[in-house]
C-alpha cells in the first residue's frame, strides 16, 4: 500500500497503519541481505587420532582412526567428504579399510588401518585426509588439494623373539694398532634388518662401544673375543654373539738414511734424509733422532729430513747415528760414517819417473781444486829428500835428486780461509 492509497481513511487509521508497517513499506526498499546458504569451505578444522597409535608388525592388528571436522566457530561439519590415502612409502602389507569417508552430523568419520606384514621394511605409517567435493575451494580439478591433516602410526616388531645378532669385521687379520671396522648391519629382527635396535660391543677387555658400525684398534697381539649384544625396540635382548679376532704383532721399523753432498764440507750445510726408513703396514714412524758424532747436541724431529753443519773436517769421518721410533713405540737405529772435508782437493803429477841422479823432475799441482769456491793461495812442495820448495802461489815446481832411491813428494795446498789439503806421489831415482 502506498501513501496515495490512504485516501478515504480517517486520520487515526492512517497513523495506526504507518506505525504498524512503517513508512518504508511504500516507496522505500528494504536494504537487508539474505542469509548465506550452505558451508563456505573457509575455516575448516580437521583432526585425526589413531587408537592405538602403534601397530605390531603382524599383518593383522588394526588401529581405528577417528576424523573430526569443525568449522571456524567450532561447530561440527557434517556431510563433508574426505579422501583417505597413505603418504610416501608404506610398509608392505599395510592397508586402509576405505579410501574415502563422509562425516556424520557430529562431524566425525572413522576408518581402520591394518598393520604391515612381519617381513616389511619401514617403521611409520602416515595417513592423510584431504577434503573433496561440495565446494570449489576444495575441488580437485582446480589443482593440488592441500592435506588438511595427517596421522602417524608407529610400527613395532612382533614379540615373537629377540633380534638375531650378526656382525662382520674388516680387516679379517689385523695387526697391532690397525683400525678394525665392526659392522652389525646384517643383524635382523623378525626377519628384517633391525634399524631400531641398539648395539653394545665388548672388545675382549680392550674397551667397549655402541652403535651399528664401530671401529677399534687393538694395542697388543693375541686372540680377542669380541662380543655383540643387541636390544630390540621392545627391550628384548639378543643372545650375545662372540667372535674371535686374532691380532698379530708387527716387526720394528728399519732405519736408513742418505746425505748430500757427499762428502760433506766443513762449514757448509749437509742435508740428511731418512725417508728410506721402513715401517710395517698401517703404521708410521713418529720420531727421527740424530746423533751427529761431532760432540754437538742431538736432534729429534717428526719429519724424515734434517740439516746439520760440521765445523771441522773429519776423516775417515764422523759416526752419525739415526734412531727411528714407530707409533707402537718400537725403535731401530743405524750408524753410518760421514766424511767431512774442507772442500779442497790437492792433485799432483810428475813429468819423469823413474828419474836419473841429477835429472830435473817437473811437478805440477795446478789441477788442485776447491769445491767450496775458495781461492787456492799457496802451494808447498816437500821432495822427501830433506829439501822443500819455497811456498808460493805457483802451482809448479822442479827438483834434482842427488842420490838413488824412492822419494815421497808431498804437495800441500792452502786456500784463502787457511784450509789445507795434501797430495803425495812416489818418485823413483836410479
Amino acid at each position: 500500500m502506498c501513501i496515495n492509497d490512504l485516501r478515504g481513511l480517517t486520520a487515526r487509521a492512517v497513523i495506526a497503519l504507518l506505525v504498524f508497517v512503517g513508512a518504508a513499506a511504500c516507496s522505500l526498499e528494504n536494504q537487508d541481505q539474505p542469509a548465506l546458504s550452505g558451508p563456505s569451505g573457509l575455516g575448516l578444522n580437521v583432526t585425526m587420532t589413531a587408537t592405538p597409535d602403534q601397530l605390531t608388525r603382524d599383518g593383522e592388528s588394526q588401529s581405528m582412526v577417528r576424523l573430526t571436522a569443525r568449522d571456524a566457530k567450532g561447530d561440527p561439519v557434517g556431510g563433508r567428504s574426505f579422501a583417505i590415502t597413505f603418504s610416501s612409502s608404506v610398509p608392505d602389507g599395510a592397508a586402509l579399510s576405505q579410501s574415502s569417508v563422509v562425516t556424520d552430523s557430529r562431524g566425525t568419520a572413522t576408518f581402520a588401518v591394518t598393520a604391515p606384514i612381519p617381513a616389511s621394511i619401514g617403521n611409520t605409517i602416515n595417513v592423510d585426509a584431504t577434503p573433496v567435493g561440495t565446494n570449489a575451494d576444495n575441488d580437485p580439478s582446480r589443482g593440488t588439494v592441500p592435506v588438511f591433516n595427517r596421522v602417524a602410526i608407529r610400527v613395532v616388531p612382533t614379540n615373537g623373539g629377540p633380534a638375531v645378532a650378526q656382525f662382520s669385521f674388516n680387516p679379517a687379520a689385523p695387526v697391532i694398532g690397525q683400525l678394525v671396522t665392526f659392522d652389525a648391519s646384517v643383524t635382523a629382527d623378525e626377519g628384517v634388518p633391525c634399524t631400531t635396535c641398539t648395539f653394545a660391543w665388548d672388545f675382549g677387555g680392550e674397551g667397549t662401544a655402541s652403535g651399528r658400525v664401530v671401529t677399534h684398534a687393538f694395542t697388543a697381539a693375541g686372540n680377542y673375543e669380541v662380543t655383540l649384544n643387541v636390544t630390540d625396540s621392545t627391550g628384548t635382548k639378543s643372545v650375545p654373539l662372540p667372535r674371535t679376532v686374532t691380532v698379530t704383532a708387527v716387526g720394528p721399523p728399519i732405519a736408513a738414511f742418505t746425505f748430500a753432498p757427499s762428502p760433506a764440507f766443513a762449514g757448509q750445510t749437509t742435508t740428511f734424509d731418512a725417508s728410506t726408513s721402513a715401517v710395517s703396514t698401517n703404521h708410521r714412524i713418529v720420531t727421527y733422532a740424530w746423533n751427529w758424532g761431532d760432540g754437538s747436541s742431538s736432534t729429534t724431529t717428526s719429519a724424515p729430513t734434517v740439516q746439520h753443519t760440521y765445523a771441522q773436517p773429519g776423516s775417515p769421518g764422523y759416526a752419525v747415528t739415526l734412531t727411528v721410533t714407530d707409533d707402537l713405540g718400537q725403535s731401530a737405529n743405524v750408524v753410518k760414517p760421514i766424511t767431512v772435508t774442507n772442500g779442497l782437493t790437492a792433485n799432483l803429477t810428475q813429468a819423469t819417473s823413474p828419474a836419473n841422479i841429477g835429472q830435473t823432475v817437473q811437478y805440477d799441482g795446478s789441477t788442485s781444486t776447491s769445491s767450496t769456491g775458495t781461492r787456492i793461495t799457496n802451494y808447498n812442495f816437500d821432495f822427501g829428500d830433506g829439501t822443500t820448495a819455497q811456498s808460493s802461489a805457483t802451482a809448479t815446481a822442479k827438483h834434482e835428486f842427488l842420490a838413488t832411491g824412492t822419494y815421497t813428494v808431498t804437495l800441500t795446498i792452502t786456500d784463502e780461509k787457511g784450509q789445507t789439503a795434501i797430495k803425495t806421489v812416489q818418485t823413483v831415482v836410479q
